[in-house]
């Protein structure tokens, strides 16, 4: 079975050294990738700017904004039965970028624009792909979530908090198409991509144990 896993944070560039991004480390997704190689899957990753390391021996393409992962995710979809979007992608970014560093300047006003949704793109062109999807949440997760789980197109979606951030591990909810629902006290992140790539391939008979 053909993988593609998205992990990591994006950087939205304001400048040529400033940027918004978030405390991803790319972890939970390396994990999911290492489980799905070494259940005998053909792994591609594509990593934004990850402080986690890769596992050795899988190919990991690296990509620094949300519309570089979402070309390549799009260009490699195709190619993949099951993608599993982890990465914490960015919402946001600057409406332009300025090619040098912006002096410090009282009153800079920046405007800023949805950067592309690529679950959602990528959910437009699923066919009978299987989709998981990650929703990091901290306020009406749960009401998000589903929200999320229907507009992407995705078969499940994961629920956490932002305590998952840098963490060894946490506390999850997953939801499905299916309108199935399952909550998790606390999985470390290798017991979580052991269960996402059971899902993969078993379906939800691997969550009746």
């Amino acid at each position: 079975m053909r993988f593609l896993v998205t992990t990591g944070p994006t950087r939205e560039y304001l400048d040529s050294v400033r940027y918004l991004s978030n405390g991803s480390t790319g972890a939970t997704g390396f994990r999911i990738a290492e489980e799905a190689a070494r259940r005998g899957g053909d792994v591609v990753v594509i990593a934004g700017t990850v402080s986690a390391a890769p596992p050795a021996g899988l190919e990991v393409i690296r990509v620094v904004s949300a519309a570089e992962m979402c070309d390549a995710v799009l260009s490699r979809l195709s190619s993949s039965d099951v993608l599993i979007g982890a990465a914490a992608v960015c919402d946001w970014q600057p409406a332009h970028r300025a090619p040098r560093k912006l002096a410090k300047l009282d009153g800079l006003e920046v405007r800023w624009v949805p950067t592309p949704d690529i679950l959602e793109r990528a959910g437009a062109q699923k066919g009978s792909r299987l989709h998981i999807g990650f929703a990091l949440e901290d306020a009406g997760g749960l009401s998000s979530a589903a929200q999320k789980l229907a507009r992407k197109n995705l078969d499940y979606i994961v629920l956490n908090g932002p305590e998952a951030i840098g963490s060894r591990g946490g506390s999850y909810q997953l939801l499905a198409r299916s309108g199935g629902m399952w909550h998790f006290e606390y999985l470390t992140k290798e017991m979580l991509a052991a269960l996402v790539i059971d899902l993969a391939l078993q379906g939800e008979s691997a969550l009746a144990r």
